[in-house]
């Protein structure tokens, strides 16, 4: 049971909170939370005419851009979520080696070399040479993309470890319900004893 409680609460933070499918394209809107484009492009379709789109999980509102734009364009204009495409990663067992990220993603400032960190400030994933040259204000703290799995999985099992406390607690007080209800039906027998001898 305890199990299970944990993989429903990986999978609240890996599946998308409009069409419940794992994340796919994922977006990130100016509030942290993750969407997927299409489900972003079809929220977006459905409250165009207020001019401004509600997020789903916390019910924050962002204004539409004043200039005429597709809901698709908009919504592939938000930022791609790279922490969260990290995670997934991480979660699914997909981050292995270092090399796995290289032979992958071309950085975007320099296509000859491969991202191999992730800068926590700027929410990117970066090369080796970005990590060193550009990502070095107070803001940035680039992490080796092993380094960003191994957390990813620390973090889990201290989240599997908080699951197993509250259901211990549950439990705990599920317990003590019962003592104190079986004292009070003692308590009244003794009460309806009395009254009748």
């Amino acid at each position: 049971m305890q199990r299970r409680l944990a993989d429903n609460i990986t999978s609240d933070y890996s599946s998308c909170p409009i069409c419940r499918d794992t994340l796919k394209d994922l977006k990130l809107l100016p509030c942290d939370h993750t969407l997927c484009c299409e489900c972003l492009t079809q929220l977006i379709n459905s409250t165009r005419r207020f001019n401004k789109v509600t997020c789903p999980v916390d019910r924050r509102e962002i204004t539409m851009p004043s200039y005429t734009i597709s809901a698709e364009e908009w919504a592939k204009s938000f930022p791609t979520d790279d922490l969260a495409v990290v995670l997934l990663q991480a979660i699914s067992g997909g981050v292995k080696t270092q090399e796995n990220y290289k032979n992958n993603i071309p950085c975007s400032e320099h296509p000859q070399k491969f991202c191999d960190f992730f800068c926590f400030g700027c929410y990117q994933i970066i090369c080796s040479e970005c990590a060193v040259d550009k990502h070095r204000s107070f803001d940035c703290d680039c992490k080796n993309f092993k380094i960003c799995a191994d957390l990813a999985r620390e973090k889990l099992k201290n989240s599997y470890d908080e699951i197993e406390n509250i259901i211990s607690y549950g439990r705990d007080i599920v317990t003590n319900y019962k003592e104190i209800g079986k004292d009070q039906l003692l308590m009244q027998s003794r009460q309806q004893i009395k009254t009748t001898v």
